[in-house]
């Protein structure tokens, strides 16, 4: 009867041990991120329920919710507030939060490399130092933005400071910037803007571009990325592995069918942007989708440098071992 008893006890046991493994992965993934062409992989993702797909494969049932928040800032406070498990946006807003939890968010992937433009609207206007103080530059974000970064990391290069520019920048979202430049009325003469917005931009007569972001970085460089807290990761590892798989068949996905991942973009979104049109600026050979970070660390030291952060460390310290070992930089 002992025995018996021991083994019930034992069952119980091995039982409860079960369903408590079963409730440490989590039901139902929250990714947050910002809107754009930039992200293309998560509107794949989202469409094709890929996320979904992988973990079904590892034998969970998980639900994916992707919700558009517009302001990086945001999207740490939410990680932080636990309202989401996974961020998108550009690599200094990772950075910030990487440096404010010493280390705890990390970067779970790239998702690619695209040039950002700086387009005026001024004939006069040919290079970086024919800005006047009579000019302004709208940015996403003063200071901290990945595109008012690219204008501290020019301003070091031409003028030794890298705070040159900073008084001429205006904070504006990318749709309100690319009215303002379009319209010629506002004080806005140049906007730092991102694929699809450059594009639109630049299909108007009398828009020209006056420096890429890879000029600025001397080549190709990281522009948006997907980041966690390590306790995601540590707490649900078959839904994290779900996820890098996702991100990984979505970036093959857009190699070998752009045209359909252009429509995807343009369904998902709900854009009244033409597929010709989505498909010429996918066609660009610097318009790269990639899941390797490249020249995080040249955003990092910058941030540095200038008092935005302070925690040392290599691109490799600011990533998960999944990523560690790719060929980032």
């Amino acid at each position: 009867m002992r025995r018996g008893r021991r083994g019930a006890l034992a069952g119980l046991l091995l039982g409860l041990a079960l369903a408590s493994s079963a409730r440490a992965e989590i039901a139902e993934l929250r990714i947050g991120r910002q809107l754009g062409l930039g992200y293309l992989q998560l509107y794949v993702m989202q469409e094709q329920q890929l996320v979904e797909k992988h973990a079904r494969a590892a034998g969970l049932a998980l639900r994916t919710r992707y919700l558009p928040l517009g302001s990086p800032a945001v999207l740490n406070e939410q990680l932080l507030s636990g309202n989401i498990e996974l961020a998108s946006a550009g690599p200094s807003p990772f950075v910030l939060l990487w440096d404010k939890t010493r280390g705890k968010a990390r970067l779970v992937s790239a998702l690619g490399n695209q040039p950002i433009l700086l387009n005026t609207n001024k004939p006069a206007i040919r290079t970086l130092t024919d800005f006047t103080d009579q000019d302004r530059i709208a940015v996403p974000g003063l200071k901290t933005s990945q595109h008012a970064i690219l204008l501290g990391l020019a301003a070091e290069k031409l003028y030794g400071k890298w705070d040159h520019f900073d008084p001429i920048q205006v904070s504006l979202a990318h749709p309100d910037a690319m009215a303002a430049l379009l319209s010629r009325k506002l004080e806005v003469t140049a906007h730092f803007a991102t694929i699809p917005f450059q594009d639109q931009e630049l299909e108007q007569p009398g828009i020209h571009t006056v420096v890429s972001s890879f000029d600025i970085t001397e080549g190709p460089s990281l522009t948006t990325a997907v980041w966690a807290l390590d306790t995601f990761r540590t707490d649900n590892p078959k839904v994290y592995r779900a996820v890098l798989d996702a991100i990984a068949e979505a970036t093959a996905f857009i190699k070998a069918n752009r045209g359909e991942a252009g429509r995807i973009f343009i369904k998902v979104e709900n854009s009244n942007l033409t597929a010709a049109f989505v498909d010429k600026i996918l066609a660009n050979p610097k318009v790269e989708f990639s899941t390797v970070p490249v020249k995080l660390g040249l955003f990092a030291d910058y941030m540095r440098r200038t008092g935005l952060v302070r925690s040392p460390g290599t691109w490799q310290d600011m990533v998960f071992p999944e990523l560690a070992a790719a060929p980032g930089s």
